[in-house]
């Protein structure tokens, strides 16, 4: 009896051990089940694309409250035009005077006074020129060579032997000499003026050979 229940204790654990390897990883002699996985579906129609990435966006200008101004309005500029009115024509009308002096770098100078007044001739002048040598005291000869000139008009003359002793300051008369002239379309004329006098010497211990003077006289129309 003892024998038989050996027999089945023995049994049962073997079929207890059997139930526990089927839980262990297969063997190399295990079959191996392959899973078969359906084809991919291939699908040859157009894909979707989604326009709507690239679709600029319109959008409306602002509105503005700025009032809408004109332009500017421009101003005619106009010139105006002078027209110089001349008086009538009246001979012995004065029309200037003037006076003009030299600079010899001594005290010997030759001093001249104009004046002009309208001429006897429509569009002439008549200039009137005095002429003065200023000096102290003075020894010269006669001389034969001075010169005076209005415009393109010269004139000569002539002095006498001068001889003036003393400290004093003196304006000796070298003569007065009448040029005619013609009168500028200007409001005015202008005219060159000159005059020289041959002193040919000595003075306060400076040499001096001539005493000029060059200048403009202007006198109005």
């Amino acid at each position: 009896m003892r024998k038989y229940i050996l027999i089945i204790a023995v049994v049962a654990v073997c079929l207890s051990f059997a139930s526990c390897k089927g839980t262990d990883r297969p063997t190399e002699t295990d079959p191996i089940t392959t899973a078969i996985l359906p084809d991919p579906i291939v699908t040859t129609e157009n894909p979707v694309v989604d326009d709507t990435t690239d679709v600029p966006v319109i959008t409306e200008a602002p509105v503005t409250d700025a009032p809408i101004t004109d332009a500017p309005a421009t101003e005619a500029v106009t010139e105006e035009v002078t027209t110089v009115v001349k008086p009538p024509h009246q001979p012995g009308r004065a029309l200037g005077s003037g006076y003009v002096i030299s600079d010899s770098g001594t005290k010997l100078n030759l001093l001249l006074n104009w004046s002009a007044v309208d001429g006897e001739q429509e569009g002439t002048a008549v200039i009137t020129v005095k002429l003065y040598l200023e000096c102290y005291s003075i020894f010269v000869g006669e001389r034969y060579d001075g010169e005076i000139s209005v415009g393109d008009t010269k004139i000569g003359y002539n002095t006498p032997q001068l001889e003036i002793p003393g400290s004093g300051f003196n304006e000796i008369d070298f003569g007065t000499y009448t040029f005619t002239v013609n009168k500028s379309d200007a409001s005015a004329t202008t005219l060159p003026i000159s005059a020289s006098w041959h002193f040919r010497g000595v003075y306060a211990g400076l040499s001096v050979d001539f005493v000029t003077i060059n200048s403009n006289i202007s006198f109005s129309n």
